[in-house]
């Protein structure tokens, strides 16, 4: 689990290829890293196993869970993902159900505690300079 990502596509907005292509997950993930992360040889980043999540609905697209063995690999995805800005694709980490839910609530304390404590003197410092 720790080395899966989940990617959302829009089904507008991306070209899955013909009819055979779709069903298979690894060529699109493989051809998504290339053409829309721009990532250098994308076709020889080893993916084992890719396959769709939920059930089939008209008109969507379901998402892609991979798996990426290598960390070197995982990090470049997840490197390249800022590419995605201002785009209707998502990449995500998949995470146990207990820690997305620990993050959700520790999140906006974390937000609020940043806003109250006072910024560092010594980067303070740093930027008078």
């Amino acid at each position: 689990m720790r080395n899966n990502i989940i990617f959302s596509f829009d089904p507008k907005s991306y070209d899955f290829g013909t009819e055979a292509e779709v069903e298979n997950c690894v060529l699109i993930i493989k051809h998504f890293l290339g053409s829309v992360l721009s990532i250098p040889h994308a076709n020889d980043v080893y993916i084992p196993v890719a396959h769709r999540l939920g059930i089939r609905r008209t008109g969507t697209s379901r998402q892609i869970i991979a798996t990426f063995p290598v960390a070197d690999e995982l990090h470049m995805v997840l490197r390249h993902s800022n590419r995605l800005r201002d785009t209707k694709h998502y990449i995500n980490r998949q995470v146990p159900a207990e820690i997305r839910e620990r993050n959700q609530y520790a999140l906006p304390e974390y937000k609020q505690k940043r806003q109250i404590l006072p910024i560092n003197p010594i980067l303070q410092m740093v930027n008078c300079m």
